[in-house]
This record gives C-alpha cells, sequence and structure tokens, in this order.
C-alpha cells in the first residue's frame, strides 16, 4: 500500500506538474492568441483605411476625367466659335471693303457732278466773304479810327478772273450763281461812328 500510495503520490504530483504547464501553455495560447486577435483588428483597420483611400482617390481620379472630359468640350465649342468669329470677321473686312469702294465710287460720280461744281464754287466764295467780313469786323475792332467801311468785297467779274477757272475748272460758271451768292452773303456796309 505504501508502493500505491508512493506511486499515487508520484503519478498525483506529475499530473498537478502536468496542470500547471498545460495552465502556463494554456495562458500563452491566451496571450498569443490575444495577440493575434489584436494584429488582425489592426490589419482590418487598415484594410479599411486603404480601402478608403482607395475609394477617395478612385473618385478624384472619376471627377478629374469627368471635369477634363468638359473642359475638352468647352474647347471644342470654343475652337468653333473662334472659327465662326474669323469668318464673320473676313466677311466684316469684305463687306468694309466692298462699302469703302461704293463710297469712293459715290463720291467720284457726286464730283462729277455739274451741280456739286457749283456748290463747291458758291461755298467756296460765300466762305471767303465770310472770312473777308469777319476779318475786317476785327480790324476794326483793334483800330476804332480806322474806317474800314469804305473798303469794299472785290469783286472777281472786274478782275477779269473767272472763279470756275481759278479752280481748275473747264467750263464757266453761270453769271447768275456768283450774283446771287454775293447779294445773300454780302456785308452792309454800316456808317462810322464818329
Amino acid at each position: 500500500m505504501a508502493d500505491m500510495f508512493s506511486s499515487f503520490y508520484t503519478s498525483l504530483i506529475g499530473v498537478a506538474h502536468d496542470v500547471s504547464v498545460l495552465e502556463r501553455v494554456l495562458c500563452n495560447f491566451t496571450d498569443i492568441r490575444q495577440g493575434w486577435c489584436d494584429k488582425a483588428k489592426a490589419v482590418i483597420t487598415e484594410k479599411n483605411a486603404i480601402l478608403q483611400r482607395l475609394q477617395a482617390t478612385t473618385n478624384q481620379e472619376r471627377e478629374a476625367l469627368e471635369r477634363e472630359k468638359k473642359k475638352a468640350e468647352e474647347i471644342s465649342q470654343l475652337k468653333e466659335k473662334r472659327k465662326k468669329l474669323q469668318s464673320f470677321e473676313s466677311e466684316v473686312a469684305s463687306i468694309q471693303a466692298a462699302l469703302s469702294q461704293v463710297k469712293e465710287q459715290a463720291v467720284e460720280e457726286f464730283q462729277g457732278l455739274e451741280d456739286f461744281k457749283e456748290e463747291l464754287l458758291g461755298s467756296s466764295h460765300l466762305t471767303y466773304l465770310t472770312r473777308y467780313s469777319d476779318s475786317r469786323d476785327a480790324v476794326g475792332r483793334v483800330y476804332l479810327d480806322l474806317g474800314l467801311s469804305h473798303v469794299a468785297v472785290p469783286d472777281f467779274e472786274k478782275e477779269g478772273t473767272d472763279v470756275g477757272q481759278e479752280l481748275g475748272e473747264d467750263a464757266p460758271i453761270e453769271e447768275a450763281l456768283i450774283e446771287e451768292a454775293l447779294t445773300e452773303e454780302a456785308p452792309t456796309e454800316e456808317a462810322p461812328n464818329e
């Protein structure tokens, strides 16, 4: 019996030792398991963060592609508008050139008319008379004692030259037109204030 107790006691000590080793291994396994669980959670969290960044990057790329596509469409529209503008500018230039030619032709035709020549001569004569009268009045205001009212307007007919010939016209201007211009715009003589 003593052998039995001693073998039982020895086996009990061996079992207790095995249980304590098993308990230590189990604790180590629990610690290792907890460490692996924490690492797995960290990896899952990191994977989710990477997926979110990847999704954000994908969204940004998609938006950038859409913006690029819109800009390409805008550029093509602007190029079309530029072509239209250039065609309009060329049309405007051709119209302006045609208009200037028409103006030149109209001016040449008008200058070739006898009415224009007569009007030009009449207006030139009236301008001369007006400036002569204004000059005489200005001199009279500066020199009050000088009696310029007796100075008459020069008469072109008495001098023997025709105004139309001075301007380079071939045909003489009608005398009635000159006389009419002289009588309409001739300054009236005033009596000097003495």
